[in-house]
């Protein structure tokens, strides 16, 4: 989401300040305030801002099973909600895509070996309207969401489980996170 930036820069008053006598007869200090003031903004709805999402459980010998990125596991739907989009917003994008969990060797681009619990051989993702995201910042600029005459938006999402290359299944439980920035035009 876009919000307002400051930035204050003091600089010229610690120049001062560290100069001691240098400037005690004038009494004066510069200070530059550097800022920007950006366009109304969509409002994401506050529900959507922390959602647990639930994998159903699977069998070791069905993640074992499972080849290449084919989805073993998926959370049931949830929905992120954007509303009083300016006029003129025509699209809400994701603009980074970042986990708690570390890269996968099945699709580094696309999934995260989960960062806590005791289970092995499976990775994670999240979906948004049925495309898998990218991690990192800028991968996901093709996904476009748009914003609907009224100023709303509305997306579908859920998070998949796929086989982890290489690594045999090890039962036990898991949890990592995925933040989402968006951003709108």
């Amino acid at each position: 989401m876009k919000y307002m930036k400051r930035k204050f820069i003091a600089v010229a008053a610690l120049a001062a300040l560290a100069t001691g006598n240098a400037f005690a007869d004038e009494g004066l200090a510069n200070i530059t305030f550097n800022s920007e003031v950006s366009n109304a903004t969509c409002v994401l709805d506050v529900s959507g801002h922390s959602i647990a999402s639930i994998i159903p459980d699977v069998t070791g010998a069905a993640l074992n099973a499972a080849t290449g990125e084919t989805i073993v596991s998926q959370s049931p739907d949830f929905t992120l909600s954007f509303t009083a989009c300016p006029a003129g917003v025509t699209n809400i994008s994701v603009t980074d895509v970042a986990t708690t969990g570390t890269t996968s060797a099945t699709n580094a681009a696309l999934y995260a070996i989960p960062e806590g619990g005791s289970a092995r051989g499976m990775a994670v993702g999240t979906q948004l309207n049925g495309t898998t995201l990218a991690l990192g910042a800028g991968t996901n600029s093709a996904l476009l969401i748009p914003v609907d005459g009224t100023g709303v938006a509305t997306i579908t999402g859920s998070n998949i489980m796929v086989h982890e290359t290489g690594v045999p299944a090890v039962s036990g439980d898991y949890n990592t996170t995925f933040t989402l920035k968006f951003d709108w035009s």
